[in-house]
């Protein structure tokens, strides 16, 4: 029997083929050109081309996955890079509120630091004002320290300036119980007591007159009138005439209204007023039966026969018994 060959088909090559298919077709090609040697020979030539076209397949899937690792990469990347840009962009705008804040805590900074520097001035000098105050209060320390008996120093400083202000009312009398009136004349009127007390006096024997308010804001008497004579005779001579009198009232000075009695006497400072009020209301309790002023000291008498007690001060109560 005669072999018949057959030729394989002729196909025109393009050249616009991927290479991996040109070179499929190169293959076929020069597999087709072999001649048949037998299965053998087949077998061989099939797992040549199996083999081929494996190492095209495992091209291709690498450069598959080259090119979708790529792609991802990429899109990551860009992923990746557009946050990073929004974290920086917030981090540059939070350095410039922190720049904004630091400069506004140095401002602060510095006014605070001014203030320190004053109120450290201001310390120092009350601490320089401090030492010398401790400096005096040291020195009037030790000056109280060496008056040991600075109690009864004082009392007795208390006891000149009494006597001292009792001595300035030496020459002036308090009339009691006048009636107040407007426009009143007490000049006259102390002239008029004057010749009812069988004491004449003239104008220039008055230094000064005027009313004084009561110490009680309560006290609802008229005013007293104080009378200044020019010498303490005058004054003492006009005592003696006045209490000489009996029955001295308003109606024998020609006051018109209700009769009141009127007195005269010493003219006595607050401090003996009071001690002179306790003093008879002490008497009283304990018996005695003259109580009175003279030349501005309070004396007391339990009888006719007792001997008299001079009242100085609260402490010379215990005097009456």
């Amino acid at each position: 029997m005669l072999r018949t060959t057959h030729s394989p088909p002729k196909y025109s090559s393009n050249p616009d083929l991927p290479s991996t298919q040109a070179e499929n077709n190169k293959t076929m090609r020069s597999t087709r050109k072999r001649p048949y040697d037998g299965p053998d020979f087949s077998m061989q030539s099939f797992e040549s081309r199996l083999d081929e076209q494996l190492i095209v397949w495992n091209k291709k899937i690498d450069q598959s996955i080259s090119d979708a690792i790529n792609l991802s990469m990429q899109t990551c990347l860009s992923n990746e890079f557009k946050k990073l840009n929004e974290s920086l962009n917030t981090i540059n705008s939070s350095i410039l509120s922190l720049r904004l804040d630091n400069q506004d805590l140095k401002d602060s900074l510095s006014t605070t630091n001014t203030r320190v520097t004053e109120m450290e001035r201001a310390l120092d000098a009350i601490d320089s004002r401090q030492d010398s105050l401790d400096s005096e209060l040291k020195k009037i320390k030790n000056q109280v320290s060496d008056t040991s008996n600075l109690p009864s120093y004082v009392q007795q400083l208390e006891k000149k300036i009494a006597a001292m202000e009792q001595q300035s009312r030496d020459c002036n009398v308090e009339i009691v119980n006048i009636p107040e009136r407007r426009n009143e004349n007490l000049v006259d009127l102390v002239m008029k007591l004057g010749s009812i007390n069988k004491h004449e006096l003239s104008k220039n024997d008055i230094i000064a007159i005027h009313r004084v308010p009561h110490a009680g804001q309560q006290d609802t008497r008229p005013k007293n009138v104080i009378v200044k004579f020019s010498t303490r005779v005058t004054r003492d001579n006009f005592l003696i005439s006045s209490r000489a009198v009996k029955e001295l009232n308003t109606e024998l000075l020609g006051i018109p209204g209700t009769s009141h009695k009127v007195y005269v006497n010493e003219h006595l400072t607050l401090t003996n007023k009071r001690i002179f009020r306790e003093c008879r209301a002490r008497a009283n309790q304990c018996g005695y039966k003259y109580v009175w002023v003279k030349h501005g000291t309070i004396l007391a008498r339990k009888s006719e026969t007792s001997p008299v007690v001079a009242i100085r001060s609260e402490n010379d109560f215990k005097k009456i018994k």
